[in-house]
């Protein structure tokens, strides 16, 4: 008989303890009335870039225009963006900017920024005046090592891109095309 009072208790024991655990994710352990769910993804900044996660961390950004292609290799960050008929020449600033905020501020392992701007034409890459090439609007290419890069960026509105001391300091090239399309640059 005292076999069975044990297995009895035992039972009892395990049932009890079951209930407990199962009735814990239930209970208000934080105080609020309603019940919290679990985060299983937590948003965070990427704070340096790799072949995990460039995808993510570009596609993140809200561009203007398309990204066309992008390399990453040795700490350089190769993109060109897809440019349509219709953007602006503050498109274009925009994107550039937000991308050298991007790798130069957010990011710290990126040593140098190439990018270009390719015009396109209904969704196609057009072709430039010698009918082989795309359409060249501009060109960038910006190095960590420039002094005081981070302090002027954080600074620098899209109107500023173009002014002729940040054309010099990020290596800005403008192309006929360009002028042909926004017209002239003023110096």
């Amino acid at each position: 008989m005292r076999i069975w009072k044990t297995l009895l208790l035992s039972v009892a024991l395990a049932l009890t303890a079951t209930y407990l655990l199962a009735s814990l994710p239930e209970s208000n352990a934080v105080g609020s009335s309603q019940p919290q769910e679990a985060q299983v993804f937590l948003p965070s900044q990427a704070t340096s870039l790799d072949f995990d996660n460039v995808v993510d961390v570009l596609g993140s950004e809200s561009w203007r225009n398309g990204l066309k292609r992008v390399v990453w290799s040795h700490a350089e960050l190769a993109v060109d963006y897809a440019v349509p008929r219709q953007a602006a020449a503050d498109d274009l600033n925009a994107d550039l900017l937000a991308l050298l905020k991007l790798a130069m501020v957010q990011l710290d392992n990126v040593e140098r920024v190439r990018v270009r701007f390719v015009e396109t034409a209904s969704g196609s890459v057009q072709t430039g005046a010698d009918g082989k090439r795309p359409a060249l609007l501009l060109a960038a290419d910006v190095r960590r090592t420039d002094s005081e890069l981070a302090r002027y960026l954080a600074n620098l509105s899209q109107g500023d891109m173009l002014q002729p001391q940040w054309r010099e300091l990020f290596r800005l090239r403008v192309t006929p095309e360009w002028e042909r399309r926004f017209g002239p640059l003023v110096d």
